[in-house]
């Protein structure tokens, strides 16, 4: 598409954020990048691959930052970026935390559809939408949540955009020798949440054989080893762990657990749905009355809705290998099909394309 978009993101963890923007490169002329220098720094080395489209670093993001005085440096930051009249698009990745003028300068200095995006945030700590977000959509075009709840709040100005999959990292099959080590019943990879503690608790003690792996970022590695409950650190495999990591550790695991962070609403689903699900790996998801009818291929998750269920479809599971390795590869199938992060870009520019200033001349 003949669009020159600027995108813009203080992300400062997560793997959803490069691989939209990454997608976003694939389907649009030129895209540059304003951008924190720690999401420049993440472990997925982004930073070898963006070159001289970088066209400015903002401070650092951190959760416990998120006061007063750092939203205004960073908004002071933005109002900074150079030659907004040049964009068609201009994209805002997770970004809960600008004011209201700044998007009010960003319409005043630019033609461009601004679009925002969110992803994992720690702006929105419930399952409805908080305050902060509120004023994003307030100041956009158009506003895309991976939750219906979120969209409901919003209003007319959001849309529905689940997250996606990047199957360069995670569509790989990997052979026995590279993942020799790394095989367990269950696996559960990332932060280490209540309800992911009770449910590898209650799998040990039923004698399925658990492994716990680390967060994908090394700012939260030191958080998340002391978030391990005394009870489970015997199972911990490693720390930090990379997106490759992860694609095979997924595909050593027989089943893998993704409970969902407690702020997702009842009808958000995480971005661990389709990674794991393009491994061919089978995964256990705690269930959501709206997951069914969600998005193409739902139904082939294995939900449970307590503990005893857990450890029924468990032992269900690891028992039938066959039927679990063809369930696990009908879904990978879904996956490829309908929910690749090339998928979610290119909802994105049919959404907005009437909207294109030159676009639609």
């Amino acid at each position: 598409m003949p669009v020159k978009a600027l995108f813009i993101a203080y992300a400062f963890h997560g793997n959803c954020h490069v691989f939209m923007l990454e997608a976003l490169r694939r389907h649009i002329d030129q895209v540059d990048f304003f951008l924190t220098r720690d999401f420049i720094q993440t472990p997925y080395q982004f930073a070898a691959r963006i070159g001289k489209r970088l066209l400015g670093r903002m401070s650092n993001s951190c959760a416990h930052q998120m006061d007063a005085k750092w939203r205004a440096k960073i908004n002071r930051e933005l109002r900074a970026c150079p030659n907004l009249e040049q964009y068609d698009l201009i994209v805002f990745s997770e970004c809960g935390n600008i004011e209201p003028e700044t998007y009010a300068f960003f319409k005043e200095k630019s033609p461009a559809v601004l679009v925002s995006w969110l992803g994992d945030s720690f702006q929105n700590k419930s399952s409805s939408l908080g305050p902060y977000l509120r004023e994003q959509v307030q100041g956009v075009d158009m506003a895309f949540f991976p939750d219906q709840q979120w969209c409901r709040d919003a209003g007319a100005k959001a849309r529905f955009l689940p997250y996606g999959v990047d199957l360069a990292t995670f569509g790989l099959k990997h052979q026995k020798a590279e993942i020799h080590g790394l095989e367990s019943d269950v696996v559960q990879v990332g932060t280490m949440f209540p309800n992911r503690a009770e449910a590898l608790h209650t799998l040990a003690q039923d004698g399925v054989t658990v492994a716990i792996w680390g967060s994908s970022t090394y700012k939260w590695s030191h958080y998340w080893a002391k978030s391990i409950p005394r009870d489970l650190q015997r199972f911990v495999r490693g720390g930090v762990v990379s997106v490759a990591m992860a694609c095979r550790i997924y595909n050593a695991a027989k089943l893998v657990l993704n409970a969902h962070h407690p702020q997702f609403s009842r009808e958000g689903i995480n971005n661990r749905v389709f990674e794991v699900g393009a491994t061919g790996t089978l995964q256990l998801v705690n269930f959501k009355p709206q997951l069914p009818g969600y998005l193409e291929g739902m139904e082939l998750l294995v939900t449970y809705q307590s503990m005893s269920e857990l450890k029924e479809k468990a032992r269900y599971w690891l028992r039938n290998d066959a039927e679990r390795r063809e369930q696990g590869a009908a879904f990978a199938q879904i996956v490829q099909q309908y929910h690749t992060y090339d998928h979610r870009i290119v909802d994105i520019l049919n959404a907005i394309s009437p909207h294109l200033p030159r676009v639609s001349r």
